[in-house]
């Protein structure tokens, strides 16, 4: 699977046309396998979508190798939210709050939404 996020409407992120001759060396060098999926200026909805459809057309099958390639903006976010409603207590007694945005590595759609990738 090949993303290609070169265009964004996030005003926080300007274009990338450098992600054009990615895709295009990408596409070369993956044309010895029968199917490659090419998913371009997706967001993270799309993003997600294509997964799930990879994973659903594949689950009863054995497969061998997978490569997954990104082209396009990512960030780290050390920023992380968190709802102080939902928590669970660790062994310790110690409260454990579950982040509610991606942190770290992230990968950003064109619509300038984070996708964790841990």
């Amino acid at each position: 699977m090949v993303v290609l996020n070169s265009v964004y409407s996030s005003k926080d992120f300007s274009n990338l046309p450098g992600v054009k001759r990615d895709g295009d060396l990408m596409k070369k060098m993956l044309s010895c396998y029968d199917e490659v999926e090419i998913v371009e200026n997706a967001t993270k909805k799309d993003t997600e979508q294509a997964l799930t459809h990879l994973c659903d057309k594949y689950k009863n099958n054995q497969i061998e190798s997978l490569h997954f390639h990104y082209s396009g903006h990512g960030v780290d976010n050390a920023a992380v939210e968190f709802d102080p409603n939902i928590y669970t207590k660790n062994m310790e007694g110690k409260t454990m709050y579950d982040g509610v945005t991606p942190s770290g590595d992230c990968m950003v759609g064109c619509a300038g939404n984070l996708y964790s990738v841990h």
